[in-house]
């Protein structure tokens, strides 16, 4: 994860200084007039006057803009192994940060006009010749930036003593003719609760907004944001595994989406491993770094399974010793007796 960082945030230098020149501006422009223009429709007519602290939004957005994109990248590099690709998310990203910045840019040099009339011309010329220019600066960088080397992965390791205990008590348990069904369930524990939190404040900002009569688009699109982050903290917000002597089924959350579906002929490497979520993919949920799928809800033990196509699926879970074991039954490679 550092070293993937190291090799790609510097691809993104020309969306912060882009930040750095709107910081500037805002800095060079003072003092400010009591009143401008602070909202303004598709045309950039004004719709709403306040004060110039309010435009601070753009600048914290580029931020937040920035920020993702570092991490998609630094996710992006990490799965190239030795061989580059061009980062199909280096665009999706600077190109709407440097919109940020001209919008942003436009405003301020326009200060001084839009506090008298509350019109300028030129808001989309700015907007696109500096999402132009942040994208073609950081395009560019990404053709010269070296991929990270190859490293050699370690021996996988043996079965622990937990494993083995694990598998003797799941061939104690499992009928021999092989008609079970093993289920297991894990929530998304505090990061549910996060994405809950997040979905309450975002409406309930917004329900303040149409209270303040600003434009009724803006409440209303933040209502309807906080609402769906709430439905997907719902719909996704735990794990169930199933596992019978044919199929492993991953579904998320109450109305069992089916995440993964893999036969267990198709496994033919199964381990125990602690990871790191943050470190090793970039957090929970549902995550892909190189040729490996994550499921991971909570926690930091789990499960890595690797397939005959090269494919490797590494699922979360608070007993991961007898995952495993339900699993090995499953395929037939128990080397424990009844």
């Amino acid at each position: 994860m550092i070293r993937a960082l190291k090799s790609s945030w510097w691809v993104h230098l020309p969306g912060m200084l882009a930040i750095a020149v709107m910081l500037a501006l805002m800095a060079a422009r003072r003092p400010w007039p009591s009143r401008v223009p602070v909202h303004f429709d598709f045309q950039f007519q004004p719709d709403r006057w306040g004060s110039p602290w309010e435009s601070a939004v753009f600048p914290v957005l580029a931020m937040g803009v920035s920020l993702s994109g570092i991490w998609a990248t630094t996710m992006w590099v990490r799965q190239e192994k030795g061989r580059k690709s061009f980062n199909l998310v280096l665009p999706l990203v600077t190109a709407p940060l440097g919109m940020i910045a001209g919008v942003h840019l436009w405003f301020w040099s326009n200060l001084s006009l839009l506090a008298r009339t509350g019109r300028a011309p030129g808001g989309w010329w700015w907007a696109g010749i500096c999402a132009a220019i942040v994208c073609a600066a950081s395009v560019i960088l990404e053709i010269f930036r070296k991929p990270i080397p190859k490293e050699d992965e370690p021996d996988p390791p043996a079965k622990s003593q937990a494993e083995i205990d694990a598998e003797r008590e799941m061939r104690r348990e499992l009928p021999p003719d092989g008609r079970w069904i093993y289920f297991s369930n894990q929530r998304a524990g505090w990061a549910r609760w996060l994405i809950v939190g997040m979905a309450i404040l975002i409406a309930g900002l917004g329900v303040w907004f149409l209270r303040l009569r600003l434009p009724r688009f803006s409440g209303i699109s933040m209502i309807c944001t906080g609402a769906m982050l709430a439905a997907l903290a719902a719909a996704l917000g735990s794990l169930s595994v199933q596992v019978n002597a044919e199929q492993l089924i991953l579904r998320a959350g109450f109305v069992g989406l089916r995440l993964l579906r893999l036969n267990l002929s198709d496994i033919v490497d199964i381990r125990v491993e602690t990871f790191r979520p943050l470190t090793d993919f970039g957090g929970w949920g549902v995550r892909h770094a190189g040729n490996t799928w994550a499921y991971i809800m909570s926690g930091n033990r789990g499960v890595r399974l690797q397939t005959r196509i090269g494919k490797e699926y590494v699922i979360s879970s608070s007993e991961p010793e007898k995952l495993a074991a339900v699993i090995r039954a499953g395929m037939g490679q128990t080397s424990v007796s009844h």
